[in-house]
């Protein structure tokens, strides 16, 4: 859908160089509660589901072709978007200038915690 999830997070691996957005550090998402729930509501089916929870139970990055979306995470504006801040082209992520993501990137080890509230 584009919007950015609410929850809780962690980073998954290091920022790594993004032709697209200068650098993109990912978070692991969807996380096993994002699973539970959409499971409940009948968005997801159990296979899914199960595929989500085993990827965090191994330390892995959850599969990002699900219902529920993926490749989430902080990004850079990379060429394409630079000064362009304020508009909504992110489908969800969350945009930083490209210093402010090379600056994020050297301080945050994977497997950071990341609070998304409204």
């Amino acid at each position: 859908d584009e919007r950015t999830p609410e929850g809780e997070y962690r980073t998954f691996g290091r920022a790594r160089p993004s032709r697209r957005f200068h650098r993109f550090l990912p978070l692991a998402y969807p996380s096993d509660a994002d699973a539970e729930r959409r499971f409940a509501q009948g968005r997801i089916g159990a296979a899914e589901r199960d595929a989500i929870a085993a990827a965090h139970r191994l330390g892995r990055l959850p599969p990002q072709t699900t219902a529920l979306g993926g490749w989430l995470g902080f990004h850079g504006e990379g060429p394409r978007w630079q000064g362009d801040l304020d508009l909504d082209w992110t489908e969800g992520c969350f945009a930083l200038t490209d210093e402010a993501i090379d600056a994020l990137a050297e301080r945050t080890p994977p497997g950071t915690p990341v609070t998304i509230v409204p």
